[in-house]
């Protein structure tokens, strides 16, 4: 019985790291409101499927949208912002994850998306010392650019990668 207890108090503090970073993830870039440009907004009219279970919808944080893994913590979110001065990709890589300790770069590539060219990116790193690894989708269309987001425990990352795989193939931009 202890082992269990153990298990599921060891599940939910994963839980709440795994959260946690993608609060971090989608709330990276930072804005700040200059005099002659307007504050960055959120983009209208996205269109997706849902991770089907076992993930559900969860209080987003800055993000768009979010959700759970009731079974390993993993997350999958999506992040918008729209303005004139929208960084390039590599940049808004970069500073999505410069909170990550030891932020490696495992695998980028090109990635097709809504006919836009984005930069899909691998991460590995720590998060308050436990392992992750962050698939990363960034792209852009319009004024606007998207992260589109799935956060694991390295051991857990292939289990539901799936999931993510389905929800950005289902992904529209306006």
């Amino acid at each position: 019985m202890r082992g269990i207890a153990t298990m599921i108090d060891k599940f939910y503090k994963y839980k709440t790291l795994i959260v946690s970073l993608t609060f971090v993830l989608t709330t990276g870039c930072v804005s700040v409101k200059l005099p002659s440009t307007p504050a960055p907004t959120k983009s209208k009219n996205v269109n997706y499927s849902r991770p089907s279970s076992p993930f559900s919808a969860s209080n987003p944080k800055g993000a768009d949208a979010l959700w759970v893994s009731k079974n390993t913590a993993s997350t999958i979110s999506f992040f918008s912002s729209c303005s004139e001065n929208e960084p390039p990709l590599e940049s808004a890589r970069a500073s999505a994850f410069a909170s990550i300790e030891g932020a490696d770069v495992t695998k980028e590539k090109p990635y097709s998306i809504n006919d836009r060219q984005g930069l899909m990116s691998d991460i590995q790193g720590n998060l308050e010392g436990v392992p992750v690894k962050i698939r990363f989708l960034v792209f852009k269309k319009g004024e606007c650019s998207y992260h589109l987001t799935y956060v694991a425990l390295q051991e857990n990352f292939e289990k539901e990668i799936e999931h993510y795989n389905k929800f950005i193939k289902s992904f529209k931009a306006p």
